[in-house]
């Protein structure tokens, strides 16, 4: 469950054991609203019957970007490639929308993947959207199953909204109600022109932490075991992680 309103006193840093004394905590919910989407468009041979809907679809989030959204364009069939890398420009996002071959099957479970990643390190409120025909096949989750699709979505907060032009297929469906976002017909318009102002105005409950390491140039290349504890009425919860101490 989220916690709200955390300050830099219920966190605790240590670096090789060592308390980090100066750290400052950013409660990203207070950022002014802003949203990066990654939004896969299937190239199967299936969903070519809908190339011509995709921009149209896509246009109920493009016309409401503003310059400090972004927005990747990814295709995927069995594979999964760019388009059109972050960026704010409708123009730019249409012209990769309107682009893509279509061949073999689709691997929903690979590009789910791919696009969560892609958004880890975004910093605003951030969603997947993917068009689709909907087809499934014994190959739609070949590399990653829904379940587990589902469970790295959510542990980073990232919402999976599902836009089929055809069919409405459970696994979709689930992954979809499951993080937080939702599955939409084509033909629902009402729901497309929310789209967007769901996902910029979501609700955001991480903190980024700054801290100034200890350790001296000498020490570059060097790991260093990293601890982040919290505690909040009376209740702690502790990550291990690390990094190679750079040149400054």
């Amino acid at each position: 469950m989220p916690v709200f309103g955390l300050t830099k006193d219920n966190f605790r840093v240590t670096e090789d054991g060592v308390n980090v004394n100066r750290v400052s905590v950013d409660y990203l919910k207070t950022r002014e609203p802003s949203a990066s989407i990654v939004l896969c468009l299937d190239r199967s041979k299936s969903a070519a019957t809908y190339r011509g809907e995709m921009p149209w679809a896509s246009e109920f989030i493009l016309q409401r970007m503003r310059k400090n959204d972004s927005i990747k364009v990814v295709n995927f069939n069995r594979d999964f490639w760019t388009g059109n890398d972050f960026d704010w420009s409708r123009r730019r996002s249409l012209r990769a929308i309107g682009g893509g071959e279509h061949g073999r099957t689709s691997d929903y479970g690979n590009a789910l993947y791919n696009a969560v990643n892609d958004l880890l390190p975004k910093l605003n409120r951030r969603a997947v959207v993917m068009l689709t025909d909907g087809a499934m096949t014994g190959d739609s989750f070949r590399k990653y199953s829904p379940e587990y699709i589902t469970e790295y979505a959510r542990g980073h907060y990232i919402p999976v909204y599902v836009v089929t032009f055809r069919d409405s297929p459970d696994e979709l469906r689930r992954i979809a109600e499951d993080t937080g976002g939702a599955l939409f017909r084509a033909r629902d318009v009402a729901e497309l022109r929310g789209l967007y102002r769901r996902v910029r105005n979501a609700e955001e409950y991480r903190y980024l932490l700054l801290s100034r390491s200890y350790k001296l140039p000498a020490f570059r290349g060097w790991w260093s075991d990293t601890h982040i504890t919290v505690e909040y009425r009376g209740q702690k919860g502790g990550e291990w992680g690390g990094y190679f101490a750079p040149a400054r």
